[in-house]
């Protein structure tokens, strides 16, 4: 392997950039402005990461939010995060945003990318014009010493979200818009980080028994609705299919459940739900 050069990086261009009309597809951040500064030719960027290069390339580059943030500097990708490791991408022209030109429009966690010079915005739409091409880690003296990764698509793997479900953005569709009554049949205490919730008492369940409770506006997540928004992201990687295809259409995140109180407890009794008061009240959480 060899060692992290601290050039600048840039192919077919020194990283100047132009205002012009995003391409006509969503990038999936709703704050993006009309008319970005974004690179009128070929860039090299450097995006420091958790994952071993190895394995962004068979899972993608982990990221709680709909984009990745690069620097045209690999020193400087390198001191702007604690990882051990860093991927360098191509990007083709027009495919990222120049936060340093961007404004106040910024969000303010990437408000001090804007006096950072180099660091560009990869909206998670346009990942399809951006390509693997070196991967660094570092080595026990913190030099960061290059290997090899296929020269493939950069995908983007959904993960760390503050809501706390695996699989997920940090940006999903919330449900519902008031406080709302919501069920959940339920074996045990739930032990995963998400819990499939209805809006209506689903059919009996032998073994198990359905929890009703209150849901404050914005607790749950529409999965029905957040599958079809990222749909058009096709280098955003979700477990949104899984759950999909599991039947589940509304669900409580992990963080959620000490927030939610129960308001009635029900056993299968035959086909029918039978009112159970051998539950002390609680939270979808536990007591």
């Amino acid at each position: 392997m060899e060692e992290l050069k601290p050039e600048v990086g840039v192919t077919g261009g020194s990283g100047v950039t132009s205002t012009v009309e995003p391409p006509r597809r969503w990038h999936g951040i709703p704050w993006f402005p009309d008319r970005p500064h974004v690179n009128p030719e070929p860039i090299r960027l450097h995006i420091p990461c958790a994952w071993s290069p190895e394995r962004v390339a068979v899972e993608g580059l982990p990221s709680p939010e709909l984009s990745l943030v690069g620097w045209l500097d690999g020193r400087q990708a390198a001191r702007s995060s604690t990882g051990n490791h860093m991927v360098a991408v191509s990007v083709e022209p027009g495919a990222a945003l120049d936060l340093t030109r961007t404004g106040e429009g910024l969000p303010a966690d990437l408000r001090h990318l804007s006096r950072s010079s180099g660091a560009y915005l990869l909206p998670g739409g346009w990942l399809d014009r951006v390509r693997l091409l070196d991967g660094y880690t570092a080595d026990g003296a913190g030099r960061f010493r290059r290997c090899d990764v296929p020269a493939i698509t950069l995908t983007l793997r959904c993960t760390g979200a503050r809501h706390g479900t695996d699989g997920l953005p940090h940006d999903v569709v919330r449900w519902p818009r008031k406080a709302s009554t919501a069920y959940a049949v339920v074996a045990g205490p739930p032990d995963g980080d998400l819990l499939a919730i209805h809006q209506r008492r689903p059919a009996v369940r032998q073994g198990h028994r359905l929890v009703r409770f209150r849901v404050e506006p914005g607790y749950a997540i529409d999965v029905t609705a957040t599958a079809a928004r990222l749909a058009p992201l096709s280098s955003v990687r979700t477990r949104l299919a899984d759950l999909r295809a599991s039947g589940v259409e509304l669900m409580l995140p992990r963080k959620a459940f000490g927030r939610v109180p129960v308001t009635r407890v029900f056993e299968a009794s035959g086909r029918a739900w039978r009112r159970y008061d051998g539950v002390r009240p609680g939270n979808v959480g536990g007591p």
